[in-house]
């Protein structure tokens, strides 16, 4: 065995809910004021700013510039090297951002992913590759958002067979991989099993489903409380994959919750609760 290097870092992931998908209509139990962008923005700049992570992946941004990197990350105490990636009809995407001090970003492509049939559906990835500026150890970091609905497990599927096909082909063996964001499937979805059904990528969750629970809570014609936010992990050897990644620490947001309204609220601007963990990367 080589011998053993390793970096220890925070990760945080969060769908921050879209200021176009923020209404009554979607959100009909919940105060039209805890839904409007001038009164979330603060909030999700409050919780960025409270975790002071090192590697964070949003989901759902729309007019980056403008409303994250001007009025949120500008303003933060950590310092990010930041990318956005939209999706087909650019009306939102996914953000990864790297703490300056720590990391650089290599190299990264915003990928839009194929539906049913090959063609092109509206969801995308960002790939990134990472380089720890203290050991030039370099890792992968894949922010996904896959199509909502439950009616649309099958394009859900064609698009993990999408990202499966990218990694096999261009960085399995090569990076450790965080494959994280918003999957829009539940645990027992096919296309999560398929994900862990793949032995070639033999991946693994950092997080329990008991330890989960629910990563989204809404109410609109019923109640929706739901797993749909994961943070994955692809080993790089597979002699050593056991050993490449220790969980050091790991929380899940809490914000108070009425179960007669759910989220957002007036102190929590999401319908989603954000993911957060501490690890080490054993490099050999």
């Amino acid at each position: 065995m080589s011998e053993l290097k390793s970096i220890t870092f925070s990760i945080f992931q969060w769908n921050t809910l879209n200021r176009k998908l923020s209404d009554n209509e979607a959100f009909p139990l919940v105060k039209n004021q805890y839904l409007q962008w001038y009164y979330r923005h603060p909030l999700i700049k409050k919780i960025i700013e409270e975790n002071k992570s090192d590697i964070i992946c949003l989901e759902e941004v729309g007019n980056f510039d403008l409303d994250f990197k001007q009025k949120i990350f500008d303003k933060c105490t950590v310092k990010y090297d930041l990318v956005f990636g939209a999706r087909k009809n650019k009306l939102m995407g996914n953000v990864l951002g790297v703490n300056k001090e720590l990391f650089s970003i290599e190299k990264h492509e915003n990928i839009i992913l194929n539906g049913e049939n090959g063609n092109p559906s509206g969801q995308n990835i960002i790939s990134a590759l990472i380089n720890d500026k203290t050991t030039n150890n370099k890792f992968l970091i894949i922010v996904v958002h896959l199509k909502c609905n439950i009616d649309y497990e099958k394009t859900r599927l064609c698009q993990i067979e999408h990202i499966i096909k990218y990694i096999e082909e261009n960085h399995l063996g090569k990076y450790p991989i965080i494959l994280i964001g918003d999957f829009n499937a539940e645990p027992d979805y096919s296309c999560i099993k398929y994900l862990f059904e793949n032995k070639n990528i033999n991946i693994k969750s950092l997080f329990t489903s008991d330890e989960l629970e629910f990563t989204t809570y809404n109410i609109k014609d019923k109640i929706y409380k739901r797993i749909l936010d994961y943070i994955f992990f692809i080993g790089k050897n597979k002699d050593d994959e056991n050993e490449e990644i220790i969980i050091l620490n790991k929380e899940k947001g809490k914000p108070n919750i009425d179960e007669k309204i759910g989220l957002p609220n007036e102190i929590f601007p999401s319908d989603h609760l954000f993911l957060k963990a501490q690890i080490q990367l054993n490099f050999f």
